[in-house]
Protein backbone atom coordinates (compact mmCIF):
# COMPACT_ATOMS: atom_id res chain seq x y z
CA UNK A 1 0.00 0.00 0.00
CA UNK A 2 1.29 3.10 -0.88
CA UNK A 3 1.61 6.50 1.68
CA UNK A 4 -0.67 8.26 0.00
CA UNK A 5 -3.10 5.31 0.09
CA UNK A 6 -2.66 5.09 3.72
CA UNK A 7 -3.15 8.74 4.68
CA UNK A 8 -6.36 9.06 2.90
CA UNK A 9 -7.21 5.71 4.61
CA UNK A 10 -6.06 7.20 7.94
CA UNK A 11 -8.02 10.70 6.97
CA UNK A 12 -11.32 8.37 6.69
CA UNK A 13 -11.17 6.52 9.31
CA UNK A 14 -10.94 9.74 11.35
CA UNK A 15 -13.75 11.20 10.01
CA UNK A 16 -15.87 8.19 10.52
CA UNK A 17 -15.00 8.01 14.44
CA UNK A 18 -15.50 11.83 14.39
CA UNK A 19 -18.88 11.25 12.98
CA UNK A 20 -20.16 8.81 14.80
CA UNK A 21 -18.55 11.02 17.80
CA UNK A 22 -20.54 13.92 17.08
CA UNK A 23 -23.96 11.41 16.47
CA UNK A 24 -23.71 10.14 19.39
CA UNK A 25 -23.28 13.44 21.49
CA UNK A 26 -25.87 14.78 19.62
CA UNK A 27 -28.13 11.84 20.28
CA UNK A 28 -27.41 11.83 24.34
CA UNK A 29 -28.00 16.20 24.44
CA UNK A 30 -31.13 16.63 22.09
CA UNK A 31 -33.41 15.21 24.40
CA UNK A 32 -32.44 17.81 27.50
CA UNK A 33 -32.11 20.71 25.03
CA UNK A 34 -35.57 20.27 23.56
CA UNK A 35 -36.98 20.00 27.24
CA UNK A 36 -35.25 23.16 28.41
CA UNK A 37 -36.92 25.04 25.29
CA UNK A 38 -40.00 23.32 26.16
CA UNK A 39 -39.55 24.52 29.49
CA UNK A 40 -38.43 28.25 28.85
CA UNK A 41 -41.54 28.46 26.26
CA UNK A 42 -44.19 27.20 28.62
CA UNK A 43 -42.70 30.40 31.02
CA UNK A 44 -42.07 32.03 28.53
CA UNK A 45 -46.36 31.93 27.45
CA UNK A 46 -46.97 32.34 30.98
CA UNK A 47 -45.48 35.58 31.14
CA UNK A 48 -47.77 37.29 27.69
CA UNK A 49 -50.99 35.40 28.31
CA UNK A 50 -51.00 35.57 32.34
CA UNK A 51 -54.51 34.54 32.90
CA UNK A 52 -54.52 31.32 30.93
CA UNK A 53 -53.94 28.09 31.99
CA UNK A 54 -52.68 26.07 29.22
CA UNK A 55 -51.71 26.36 25.51
CA UNK A 56 -52.04 24.42 22.55
CA UNK A 57 -50.51 24.80 19.30
CA UNK A 58 -52.85 26.09 16.43
CA UNK A 59 -52.40 24.33 13.51
CA UNK A 60 -52.78 25.55 9.96
CA UNK A 61 -55.42 22.62 9.24
CA UNK A 62 -57.31 23.58 12.21
CA UNK A 63 -57.89 27.60 10.01
CA UNK A 64 -59.30 28.74 6.43
CA UNK A 65 -56.29 31.67 5.92
CA UNK A 66 -52.93 30.90 5.92
CA UNK A 67 -51.06 30.52 9.01
CA UNK A 68 -47.66 31.18 8.00
CA UNK A 69 -48.17 34.70 6.46
CA UNK A 70 -49.34 35.88 10.14
CA UNK A 71 -46.64 34.25 12.43
CA UNK A 72 -43.67 31.54 12.63
CA UNK A 73 -45.69 29.97 15.41
CA UNK A 74 -49.20 30.48 17.16
CA UNK A 75 -50.47 29.22 20.24
CA UNK A 76 -53.84 29.41 21.96
CA UNK A 77 -54.34 30.19 25.89
CA UNK A 78 -57.33 28.69 27.56
CA UNK A 79 -58.84 28.77 31.14
CA UNK A 80 -59.46 26.44 33.21
CA UNK A 81 -62.30 25.93 31.68
CA UNK A 82 -60.52 24.89 28.43
CA UNK A 83 -62.73 28.39 26.70
CA UNK A 84 -60.10 30.08 24.67
CA UNK A 85 -59.06 33.61 26.39
CA UNK A 86 -56.07 34.93 24.13
CA UNK A 87 -53.42 33.75 21.75
CA UNK A 88 -49.78 33.95 21.69
CA UNK A 89 -47.86 34.11 18.93
CA UNK A 90 -44.05 34.52 17.48
CA UNK A 91 -42.94 37.03 14.96
CA UNK A 92 -39.47 37.92 14.47
CA UNK A 93 -38.06 41.25 12.97
CA UNK A 94 -34.28 42.22 11.88
CA UNK A 95 -32.49 43.94 14.36
CA UNK A 96 -28.94 45.12 14.42
CA UNK A 97 -27.52 42.28 14.45
CA UNK A 98 -29.94 39.75 13.24
CA UNK A 99 -32.92 38.68 13.36
CA UNK A 100 -35.36 39.57 17.31
CA UNK A 101 -37.77 36.60 17.53
CA UNK A 102 -40.76 37.99 19.72
CA UNK A 103 -43.23 36.55 21.65
CA UNK A 104 -46.47 38.33 21.71
CA UNK A 105 -49.98 37.99 24.02
CA UNK A 106 -53.19 38.95 22.44
CA UNK A 107 -56.47 38.47 24.38
CA UNK A 108 -59.38 37.13 22.62
CA UNK A 109 -61.77 38.53 21.51
CA UNK A 110 -60.89 42.07 21.84
CA UNK A 111 -57.37 41.72 20.74
CA UNK A 112 -55.64 44.10 23.83
CA UNK A 113 -52.00 43.11 23.76
CA UNK A 114 -51.22 41.30 27.52
CA UNK A 115 -47.86 40.90 27.27
CA UNK A 116 -44.72 40.61 25.05
CA UNK A 117 -41.49 38.56 25.83
CA UNK A 118 -37.77 38.85 24.13
CA UNK A 119 -37.27 34.87 23.20
CA UNK A 120 -34.27 35.52 21.48
CA UNK A 121 -31.51 38.33 19.88
CA UNK A 122 -28.35 39.22 18.75
CA UNK A 123 -28.18 42.65 20.00
CA UNK A 124 -25.05 44.20 21.63
CA UNK A 125 -25.00 43.97 24.93
CA UNK A 126 -25.77 46.73 27.39
CA UNK A 127 -27.24 48.53 24.43
CA UNK A 128 -29.48 46.56 21.78
CA UNK A 129 -30.02 44.04 24.73
CA UNK A 130 -32.14 46.48 26.23
CA UNK A 131 -35.43 45.78 24.65
CA UNK A 132 -35.38 42.82 27.14
CA UNK A 133 -35.99 45.41 29.99
CA UNK A 134 -39.69 45.15 31.98
CA UNK A 135 -40.03 49.11 31.14
CA UNK A 136 -39.63 48.73 27.40
CA UNK A 137 -41.56 45.92 27.07
CA UNK A 138 -44.83 47.21 29.49
CA UNK A 139 -45.45 49.74 27.38
CA UNK A 140 -47.46 47.57 24.66
CA UNK A 141 -49.67 45.40 27.46
CA UNK A 142 -53.44 47.01 26.96
CA UNK A 143 -52.57 48.98 23.63
CA UNK A 144 -55.27 47.34 21.34
CA UNK A 145 -54.69 47.32 17.63
CA UNK A 146 -58.23 47.27 16.18
CA UNK A 147 -58.08 50.71 17.90
CA UNK A 148 -57.86 54.09 15.35
CA UNK A 149 -55.68 55.58 17.69
CA UNK A 150 -51.71 55.33 16.02
CA UNK A 151 -49.87 54.16 18.78
CA UNK A 152 -46.56 56.08 20.24
CA UNK A 153 -44.11 53.37 21.24
CA UNK A 154 -41.04 54.38 23.01
CA UNK A 155 -37.68 53.82 21.72
CA UNK A 156 -34.40 53.19 23.47
CA UNK A 157 -31.69 55.39 22.43
CA UNK A 158 -28.48 53.92 21.30
CA UNK A 159 -30.67 50.87 20.88
CA UNK A 160 -32.99 52.88 18.31
CA UNK A 161 -32.48 50.07 15.02
CA UNK A 162 -33.39 47.14 17.62
CA UNK A 163 -36.40 49.26 19.81
CA UNK A 164 -37.95 49.91 16.34
CA UNK A 165 -37.41 46.62 14.93
CA UNK A 166 -40.09 45.18 18.44
CA UNK A 167 -42.08 48.55 17.71
CA UNK A 168 -42.90 47.09 14.36
CA UNK A 169 -42.96 43.85 14.50
CA UNK A 170 -45.43 44.59 17.72
CA UNK A 171 -47.87 46.75 15.75
CA UNK A 172 -47.76 45.60 12.47
CA UNK A 173 -48.18 41.74 13.68
CA UNK A 174 -50.79 42.69 15.77
CA UNK A 175 -52.87 44.53 13.79
CA UNK A 176 -52.56 41.33 10.90
CA UNK A 177 -53.64 38.90 13.01
CA UNK A 178 -56.38 40.96 14.81
CA UNK A 179 -57.49 41.91 11.14
CA UNK A 180 -57.30 38.24 10.12
CA UNK A 181 -56.91 35.13 12.71
CA UNK A 182 -59.08 36.52 15.70
CA UNK A 183 -62.28 36.49 12.98
CA UNK A 184 -61.24 33.67 11.32
CA UNK A 185 -61.27 31.76 14.97
CA UNK A 186 -64.60 33.64 15.96
CA UNK A 187 -66.45 32.53 13.09
CA UNK A 188 -65.52 29.12 14.03
CA UNK A 189 -63.00 28.26 11.84
CA UNK A 190 -60.82 25.51 13.93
Amino acid sequence: MSNKTKMVATLVVVCVVAAAVLALVYNFTKQRIDERLDSELAASLAVVLPEAKSFAVLEQEDLSIDLSSLAEEVYVGRDQSGKDIGLAYVKSAPGFKGDIRVLIGMSLPDGAITGVHILSHSETPDVGDKIEEDWFLEQYVGWNPGSEQEPEFDTITRATVSSVAVNTVVKESARQIFQELVPALGEGAR
